[in-house]
């Protein structure tokens, strides 16, 4: 017997609802353990609000020993917050003033209609890692972008200008990486394994993206410079992982940029280097970054590079 009209629209729907979760969940599953990571308050001056479990000690020590380094009378703490809680704790740094903050995921984007402000940087990447005051002004920026810009730039000599660059990834870390080469004019491919991460990067950067590609198409690029904005490589569950074949180093020797910092040396890294590539590793990147965020913290310093890079390489040494 047919069903009546309103039946089958009711089906209809459900059918719709259930393909359009299946995308969500998809979407999300490479978030979703981190719902419940923690957050953490700072103390003083440039406080630090973290949610990686793994870089809470390179980061406490190495911010440190940067205040002991310029004798900056600062110190923070750990001080853990639910995403729920984000909300009220943002109203305790304005209520007790304190003088800056380090945000990590899930928290970037979230964070954001609660600032009074974000600069360019963050409304272009959709995303904040930095906050500091200016005047009353509670701001938001992104300094990942000149973490690999900084990075990248030091390694090439100041060369980075109109590169031809190969992004693997599209989540927010490629976003940042993509908007500091756009920034230098280079020639930037994007290319992922999933159609949804480019859907972003499309909307927000366009034609100023040369190409968006998928991994299998990886061989017909030439790059300058390979960069992997991906978690593959990193210690845990992607260690050993790696998106490119070492087959490919046959062909193409770019300079190879992994941003993944732990281990020091990701599977990318020595194959790239097997196959005699230069290659520039993820700790730069991470260093580079504190470096751009210590200068928004205390504008009149000259924060400590070399003392704080040896701070993070002890740190990871202990760890591996």
């Amino acid at each position: 017997e047919k069903l009546p009209k309103e039946v089958q629209g009711l089906l209809t729907t459900i059918k719709n609802l259930k393909t359009e979760v299946q995308g969500l969940l998809k979407r999300k599953a490479d978030i979703v353990n981190d719902i419940n990571k923690p957050v953490y308050e700072a103390k003083e001056k440039a406080d630090k609000l973290l949610s990686e479990a793994e870089i809470k000690s390179k980061e406490l020590i190495d911010s440190a020993n940067a205040f002991k380094e310029k004798e900056i009378d600062a110190e923070y703490k750990f001080f853990e917050k639910s995403p729920e809680e984000l909300e009220g704790f943002i109203q305790e740094v304005r209520e007790k003033h304190i003088d800056g903050l380090s945000v990590s995921i899930p928290h970037k984007e979230k964070i954001i209609p609660l600032l009074d402000d974000t600069t360019e940087a963050a409304k272009k990447i959709g995303a904040v890692n930095t906050v500091s005051w200016e005047g009353e002004k509670l701001m938001g920026d992104n300094t990942d972008y000149l973490g690999a810009q900084l990075a990248l730039q030091k390694k090439t000599n100041n060369q980075l200008f109109s590169r031809n660059i190969v992004v693997l990834g599209g989540g927010g870390a490629a976003r940042a990486i993509v908007y500091g080469l756009l920034r230098n004019n280079c020639e930037v491919s994007v290319i992922t394994r999933e159609a949804w991460e480019l859907e972003g990067l499309q909307k927000d950067f366009g034609e100023q993206i040369k190409n968006f590609d998928f991994i299998q198409s990886l061989e017909k690029y030439n790059p300058d410079i390979l960069v992997n904005s991906t978690p593959l490589g990193m210690k845990g569950k992607f260690e050993g992982m790696s998106f490119v074949d070492p087959k490919w180093f046959e062909k193409h020797q770019p300079l190879v940029f992994d941003i993944v910092y732990n281990p020091r040396e990701t599977k990318l890294i020595k194959d790239a280097k097997k196959a005699g590539c230069e290659t520039l590793e993820g700790i730069r990147m991470f260093v580079w970054q504190g470096v751009a965020q210590f200068h928004k913290w205390f504008p009149k310093e000259v924060a400590p590079f070399e003392v704080m890079k040896k701070t993070v390489e002890a740190e990871l040494e202990k760890q591996n």
